[in-house]
């Protein structure tokens, strides 16, 4: 028995007698429709479905587009995409120069913390036991002394001071300091390195004294070319080294070392002249013992003081020229005495003294080749002279 449909409740009547119902979906029911079935989304109804799923399909079919509304939205306008680019492109222009500035401050900020400006300090270097020099009794060629050397920090940001190496004429090799006191030092702090130097007086006595030779050429003192290459650390964690030089308002170290110990190479000098009747003579004499702690050289001379004064022109003519009776020059080891010795002949007796008359002995010592002292000493001869006219 079939439903029949009722027109005022729209609803479908079944029968308890009804086949088995069968479910169908959206393909089959195409198809089913298409072959002759009962559509069950009509109004006449059918049996292919129980009331409630004929409803819900009847919703799918009145209401398509809600799914599709929701899965996919409505495309953006132009302008608004442009937009997005628009401020997209502005950000990363941004965030770039950002990162281009925090690179280059960066890179600024390590260049600042890796400067390494460091300078000598007006002050000289000090030298603790220099005054104690002037007081040796055996003069040294060879010096050493300790030194300490001020430094300061010009740097924008702390160093730490690791050693430095001294350099100067006259030095017997070059000299390592280490740091003294702090080592850490702020912007605009002053340390200190500090080390034994060893000076050659002998080296470069240029340096020590002007000297004039026999000829009247004169070896003036040399310019200052001290080096000091110092080593520190920067804040930024580099190290560096700077060259300085500590004595550029002053003498070098050699200078300073060698003139305080003096030129006292030699005890005092003697010097006598004897009359020797027999033979109308009087021999000059110069005697020096040496002080020094090295093998020295000697060159002497003598002058008359008659040979002097009417040099050139006509004069007395009762005496000889000065004649060596001893070598003018050789060595003097250290502790030895060095002589030497000139004579004079008297040619007519009696002889006319002058109270004038005098006998200049010169004499040069060196030190490894290099001139490092002079010593000029003079004798009367009015009694020596008269002396050697005497009877025998």
């Amino acid at each position: 028995m079939t439903g029949a449909v009722d027109d005022e409740e729209g609803g479908f009547a079944w029968d308890e007698d009804d086949e088995d119902v069968v479910f169908l979906d959206d393909d089959e029911d195409e198809a089913g429709g298409s072959a002759g079935h009962p559509d069950p989304d009509s109004d006449t109804g059918g049996r292919g479905g129980r009331r409630g799923e004929a409803a819900w399909l009847a919703e799918e079919r009145i209401q398509p587009g809600r799914d599709q509304e929701g899965s996919l939205p409505p495309p953006a306008p132009q302008s608004r995409v442009l937009a997005s680019l628009l401020a997209l492109a502005v950000f990363l222009g941004c965030t770039g120069a950002a990162f281009t500035a925090a690179y280059h401050r960066h890179m600024t900020d390590r260049k600042i913390a890796d400067t390494l400006n460091l300078t000598a300090s007006a002050s000289p270097p000090m030298i603790p036991g220099l005054a104690a020099l002037g007081f040796q009794q055996l003069w040294h060629s060879e010096v050493e002394e300790r030194v300490v050397v001020p430094v300061l920090n010009h740097s924008p940001g702390a160093v730490v001071l690791l050693g430095a190496v001294l350099e100067e004429p006259g030095m017997i090799a070059a000299a390592a300091l280490e740091p003294v006191g702090a080592t850490r030092l702020g912007p605009g702090g002053q340390g200190a390195v500090s080390g034994d130097v060893t000076v050659d007086c002998t080296q470069d006595p240029a340096a020590v004294f002007p000297y004039i030779d026999s000829s009247g050429n004169a070896t003036v003192p040399l310019p200052n070319t001290a080096a000091l290459l110092v080593r520190a650390r920067t804040e930024g964690g580099s190290v560096g080294e700077a060259a300085l030089d500590p004595d550029a308002d002053g003498p070098d170290l050699q200078v300073r070392i060698c003139e305080q110990e003096g030129f006292n190479i030699t005890g005092a000098p003697s010097i006598s002249a004897a009359a020797d009747p027999r033979t109308h003579s009087v021999e000059v004499s110069l005697s020096v013992a040496s002080s020094s702690d090295v093998t020295l050289g000697y060159r002497a001379s003598a002058a008359f003081t008659r040979d002097r004064e009417f040099e050139g022109i006509s004069g007395p003519s009762d005496t000889s020229a000065l004649k060596a009776t001893l070598p003018t020059d050789g060595i003097v080891r250290s502790g030895g005495t060095m002589r030497v010795s000139f004579t004079i002949h008297v040619l007519s007796c009696p002889i006319q003294v002058l109270q004038a008359d005098e006998v200049y002995v010169e004499v040069t010592l060196t030190a490894r080749g290099n001139p490092v002292d002079a010593i000029e000493e003079a004798v009367g001869l009015a009694a020596p002279l008269t002396a050697a006219c005497a009877k025998t």
